[in-house]
């Protein structure tokens, strides 16, 4: 099964419901009789108010010692997750990631103010769609050590070499392994934060926020690349500044290292929240941000632009939040970096050249070799970052997200949407196909391995990069303004 196929729903004369003043041994009791692991508690017009299920019983009734004689609204999951009749399996999964829960409610328009009609469990997708990543997302948040968590880390980019040669839709697979590392990130921090407080550093009051950046920022790292991250926090008291910034200081360094140890390889560039300069309070970010736009130098700006990609994983999300506001209302005043990035995005190395050959690599040790990442992924990434950044989008961070985002406000950037969204998936699939292969990040192609029919396509799909490049050239008249 694919993850564009549609989730089963058990029909209605199966699902199992009872009112929110049914006695608890009365749910448990029809449960048994129905055999069935979970039952809907309704309301008069059959809308969704709650789950029980088995755990719910076994916890909160037989080791909680409450009594059977009580409501089993006292013991219901609520408010209860939805999902519209023709879900998709992988939206169910990344659903079950992101909320931590093992069943959700199926519901004629998908909402809980409308009758419910099936339930679909953690299980039922297991089923479906063979080893489910919710299981290994809640694996990794009970691990207590970083063995364990390389280990799982492990599974995870084994799930996504299985899925990607099954044909799974790449952008679901995307999605998976950004949740499982996403989980491991938050894993590690409080691990870390518990070693630190077990050494007698204590969490100053200062909340934080963690960002992922690059690709982990625009949930694109399908397979293990080098880490980019950051880490902002609230401004502390004059009082409390120097201790603040040395707690995240270390903090932040033993997250890098730990998640050098899951795989993730250190940045060549140090653009890593154990770097001092990339963990600041939200003052010294939004200085960063105000500098790198206002009065833009070309060099650091374009250094800098992946961090224009952050996205928040763990911690106060509102520090991101702010971030962004600060971003958005300084690109509102002054267009010149949009100017520079988009000069960027057109300066990108071709991947073709005379004739249509693909232009490869000339020297070693990748000779002979398609850089996949430089010459057709990058100038779709920074092109449509741009273009995210100028249009208000750039909270969302994914390329595809964004471009398709545009595209229902913009005519010339939907002309090219489906072409550009086949083109990124592609390239993302082929990273991860190549990449297991050849043991490495899939960043290199060896053109001789591929079929004739797989090179027609590259060069078919190559010709939308093309046009979305020649979009951002005309946009920020770079030809008039001799930046082309």
């Amino acid at each position: 099964m694919t993850d564009d196929g549609m989730l089963p729903v058990t029909p209605a004369r199966e699902l199992v419901t009872c009112g929110a003043d049914a006695s608890i041994h009365a749910a448990a009791a029809l449960m048994s009789e129905r055999n069935v692991g979970s039952i809907v508690v309704v309301d008069d017009e059959r809308r969704p108010l709650g789950i029980v299920t088995d755990t719910d019983l076994r916890k909160k009734v037989v080791a909680g010692g409450l009594p059977a004689e009580g409501l089993v609204r006292s013991i219901m999951s609520t408010p209860v997750v939805t999902v519209p009749v023709r879900s998709t399996a992988s939206g169910t999964i990344i659903t079950m990631m992101r909320r931590g829960i093992r069943h959700l409610c199926i519901t004629e328009d998908g909402t809980p103010g409308s009758t419910v009609i099936g339930i679909i469990s953690e299980h039922d997708v297991v089923l479906l769609h063979g080893n489910n990543p919710a299981v290994l997302a809640k694996e990794i948040a009970q691990a207590e050590d970083v063995a364990g968590l390389a280990g799982l880390r492990g599974r995870g980019e084994e799930l996504v070499t299985q899925y990607v040669a099954r044909g799974i839709n790449v952008r679901f697979v995307a999605d998976m392994i950004a949740e499982i590392n996403d989980a491991l990130v938050a894993r590690l921090i409080a691990l870390t934060e518990r070693g630190l407080e077990a050494g007698g550093l204590a969490r100053p009051a200062s909340k934080y926020c963690w960002l992922s950046l690059g690709s982990d920022g625009r949930r694109e790292q399908l397979i293990q690349t080098d880490q980019d991250s950051a880490l902002v926090y609230e401004d502390p008291a004059e009082t409390e500044r120097d201790l603040t910034a040395a707690y995240f200081a270390r903090l932040a360094s033993e997250v890098t290292q730990a998640l050098a140890s899951c795989g993730f390889a250190l940045c060549p560039g140090n653009n890593m929240a154990s770097n001092p300069e990339w963990c600041q309070p939200i003052s010294r970010w939004q200085e960063y941000f105000r500098a790198w736009i206002r009065v833009p130098k070309e060099e650091a700006l374009l250094n800098a632009a992946t961090f224009f990609d952050f996205r928040p994983v763990h911690g106060d999300f509102a520090l991101a939040h702010a971030l962004r506001e600060c971003i958005t209302g300084e690109l509102a005043s002054d267009r010149t970096a949009l100017i520079l990035l988009a000069k960027n995005a057109a300066h990108n190395p071709p991947a073709t050249g005379l004739w249509g050959r693909m232009n490869v690599e000339r020297k070693s040790p990748h000779r002979g070799f398609f850089d996949l990442k430089l010459r057709a992924m990058k100038p779709v990434t920074e092109a449509v970052r741009v273009l995210a950044l100028d249009s208000g989008v750039h909270p969302l961070t994914g390329t595809l997200d964004r471009i398709e985002r545009m595209a229902a406000d913009d005519r010339s950037i939907e002309g090219i949407r489906a072409d550009i969204v086949e083109a990124y998936e592609l390239f993302m699939r082929y990273r991860v196909l190549y990449g297991t292969r050849g043991g490495d990040a899939g960043r290199y192609l060896d053109l001789r391995k591929m079929s004739i029919q797989e090179l027609r396509r590259l060069k078919y799909l190559f010709s939308s990069v093309s046009s979305l490049v020649k979009l951002v050239q005309v946009r920020y008249q770079l030809d008039a303004l001799g930046l082309r």
